[in-house]
């Protein structure tokens, strides 16, 4: 399943059996995909890492979103302190923090 969310996606190719890794470009830009675990800095806040992947550099969306999934009890903490549904969670908001036009 995974490797077919990844094909569907444009993040790997299949061919003659074989995967590879395929370079995303700007149409990868529309889409937000939360695919497996999410690729979290366990060190830093899940503030933190929403600020890092943030394109347009306001704390709006963020805080938009955080209110939205209600984490700010814990947004704030290391993600090495979060539960695997938090982290999920996490990943949930990154996939929606870019405003993309679909959501996988």
């Amino acid at each position: 399943k995974t490797s077919l969310m990844k094909v569907l996606l444009g993040y790997s190719d299949y061919q003659e059996g074989n995967f590879t890794s395929i370079r995303q470009d700007e149409s990868h830009s529309n889409i937000g995909a939360l695919i497996e675990n999410p690729g979290l800095y366990p060190f830093m806040s899940g503030y933190d890492n929403l600020k890092l992947l943030n394109e347009s550099n306001s704390t709006n969306p963020i805080n938009q979103i955080t209110d939205e999934l209600k984490m700010n009890k814990y947004i704030h903490n290391k993600v090495k302190t979060y539960s695997l549904g938090m982290k999920q969670k996490l990943g949930i908001a990154i996939a929606f923090l870019n405003s993309p036009k679909l959501i996988i």
